[in-house]
């Protein structure tokens, strides 16, 4: 019996994440044919039936999801491997997988950008997207850690809290109530509210805002991409929960003005580096998350 290849997990890996062998031999640069010979080859060596194919599409079948999971593993530590063994203290290379929250990235590519000046060597792929899609891509070992605020209980990943920085409830400076000194909690109930999309900060925080503000009419203008509220409230579209970090330019011009509410509590948003509890992280990883750290906690000023 011959032995299972590293080249054949990969194109394992390839067809069972894209379901289609056209499609893995098109992202790994080889022909079909050759594709479906390596997936036959290492049925047999399993001595299981992979895939399935239903009508004119594949499924793995439960044996395959099994395997699945141990070989995303095993690749994983394999590049790991690879990552350590290319490095030494003055040359940090290899490519960290980052996930991140839309809030973030007004603040995260300026860490890339710093860090890559330090360490040329190592590349980047970068997946921004919410908590429910960036978690399931840890858990696959398709991201090395993400950066992230207001995240729930997964099992299978650790969340270690980075820093809580302030979130604002503001408006446009053409809004009136942007000239108000102190605002009440009534004065609030006609207005129509931005809010994130289910489950983020915004989203929560908004919501707990209107359990103070009974009754309300809830006016809702809901959008995915905080850089679109943000956008939405200078439009004078409603009023928003945001960051401070992401308004300091229209803060400072006066386009945007942050509401003074009286009872209000000072709100703030917590942001996380998170990975899976089995993760371990490289030479550059470890650096990077250093780096991370340091810099947004200058975020809670």
């Amino acid at each position: 019996m011959t032995s299972i290849t590293l080249k054949q997990l990969e194109i394992f890996v390839a067809v069972a994440n894209k379901l289609s062998f056209s499609s893995a031999a098109n992202s790994l640069h080889l022909t079909q044919p050759a594709i479906s010979k390596q997936i036959r080859n290492l049925e047999e060596q399993c001595g299981y039936t992979l895939f399935e194919q239903v009508g004119k599409k594949i499924y793995l079948t439960e044996t395959g999801q099994h395997l699945l999971k141990y070989t995303e593993n095993i690749l994983g530590a394999v590049e790991l491997l690879n990552d350590n063994i290319n490095q030494s203290d003055h040359i940090i290379g290899g490519k960290l997988r980052i996930g991140m929250g839309d809030t973030l990235q007004h603040v995260m590519f300026d860490i890339l950008a710093d860090f890559r000046n330090l360490y040329p060597k190592v590349e980047f792929n970068v997946s921004i997207n919410n908590y429910p899609v960036l978690s399931e891509q840890l858990l696959e070992n398709k991201l090395d850690f993400a950066i992230m605020g207001n995240v729930g209980t997964r099992f299978g990943l650790t969340a270690e809290l980075i820093t809580r920085p302030p979130l604002l409830l503001v408006a446009s400076a053409k809004h009136p109530i942007a000239i108000k000194r102190k605002i009440t909690f009534k004065e609030l109930q006609n207005e129509t509210f931005i809010i994130g999309e289910h489950g983020s900060a915004s989203y929560i925080l908004t919501n707990e805002l209107f359990n103070k503000i009974q009754p309300i009419d809830e006016k809702i203008f809901q959008i995915s991409n905080f850089e679109a509220m943000k956008h939405a409230v200078k439009a004078n579209l409603g009023v928003a929960i945001l960051a401070k970090f992401i308004l300091s330019s229209e803060l400072t011009k006066g386009s945007i003005a942050s509401l003074n509410v009286v009872g209000l509590d000072p709100m703030k948003l917590d942001l996380y580096w998170v990975q899976h509890k089995d993760k371990q992280l490289s030479k550059a990883g470890k650096l990077f998350k250093k780096m991370v750290f340091k810099q947004l906690k200058l975020l809670e000023h």
